[in-house]
């Protein structure tokens, strides 16, 4: 998909046009509006990103990929716990994904709450997310330094 090729050189904004053209096609579908929110996200616009994330589900969509693009912004905007609220449902709906066991281990080291946030990197390592791993040698070295594990 062109957008899809815009967000890897970074030209966000080109592809926010073309999906925006979709919009104005399809005003009520969900699907287009979680899809722009996550380039809004890739660019740092979190308000933004929510604002579409909350609209398509208002449009009835229930997706684990909104839920933890929603969680991601959620998590950037320091809104904790609505954020923590949005990753387990994510989780709930779809277990296999690693990374939204990396991203709510980041929300909780976040929330300071970090033997939670060590033992969700430790499953997303299990299940070989490289980043989850390296934040569970992180926090792993960290906690062990400070004498809390």
């Amino acid at each position: 998909m062109a957008s899809e090729h815009l967000r890897e050189h970074g030209q966000f904004e080109k592809a926010i046009q073309i999906i925006n053209i979709g919009i104005a096609k399809y005003p009520n579908d969900g699907k287009l509006l979680a899809y722009r929110a996550s380039y809004f996200v890739s660019k740092e616009d979190y308000k933004a990103g929510l604002l579409d994330y909350n609209n398509a589900e208002k449009m009835g969509m229930r997706d684990h990929e909104l839920y933890a693009g929603r969680a991601f912004a959620l998590t950037n905007l320091e809104k904790f716990d609505l954020a923590l609220t949005d990753i387990n449902t994510a989780i709930s709906m779809h277990k296999q994904d690693a990374r939204y066991f990396t991203l709510r281990g980041l929300l909780l080291y976040s929330m300071k709450d970090y033997n939670k946030a060590l033992e969700d990197f430790k499953i997303a390592t299990q299940m070989g997310d490289p980043q989850g791993k390296e934040n569970f040698e992180k926090l792993s070295a960290k906690l062990q330094r400070e004498k809390v594990i």
